[in-house]
């Protein structure tokens, strides 16, 4: 019984330093590239909403706006199609002249001095 209590003892000792001796487990990089990537992907589809909602507001602001003008038109078809009144001078549109294109000249020659002689 004595030798088996040596035994034992003995192998709970070679247990625990076994145990204490083994490093730490290193993070694994894979894993720590994935928690990024995903707090990105996360980011990005909240970036995406904000624009959703965005784009949703500007349409439904556009559509409003179109059926107010579509409105406005009904209203007021005859406006559009009356004679400017004689109060205001319609407006004249004056012609520029056109300018012709100057001749081409011809280059001058220059003439030689007559030289007198005595």
């Amino acid at each position: 019984m004595n030798n088996l209590i040596k035994v034992s003892a003995i192998l709970s000792i070679a247990l625990m330093t076994a145990c204490a001796s083994a490093p730490p487990p290193q993070p694994d990089p894979l894993k720590e590239q994935m928690t990024v990537l995903q707090k990105q992907l996360l980011e990005l589809q909240k970036v995406q909403s904000d624009t959703k909602q965005q784009l949703d507001t500007s349409t439904a602001t556009i559509d409003s706006l179109n059926m107010k003008v579509k409105a406005l038109e009904e209203k007021r078809p005859a406006a559009v199609s009356a004679p400017p009144s004689e109060n205001k001078p319609a407006p004249t549109v004056q012609a520029e002249p056109e300018k012709k294109p100057a001749p081409a000249k011809k280059p001058v020659k220059k003439k030689k001095k007559k030289v007198r002689r005595q």
